[in-house]
């Protein structure tokens, strides 16, 4: 079975990418101490319900969100 996941492996990029720019200046260690949920494993589930995001196309290809929009 394949491990890696495209729409997890990217959401995590653009969030991570949304909280940088959003606290330029800050380092990585302040960015996660502002916005603890960036460390939380199950954070995806919250923009994504589980069947969508654990699916064979979200795992093969990027899927958007169908609980909220993907913003900090």
């Amino acid at each position: 079975m394949e491990k890696y996941h495209e729409t997890i492996t990217l959401f995590w990029i653009y969030l991570l990418a949304q909280a940088h720019a959003m606290n330029r200046g800050e380092s990585l260690e302040g960015i996660v101490r502002a916005r603890p949920e960036l460390l939380e494993k199950h954070f995806p589930l919250t923009y994504y319900s589980r069947s969508r995001l654990f699916s064979d196309l979200a795992r093969a290809t990027w899927v958007e969100p169908d609980l909220k929009p993907l913003m900090l």
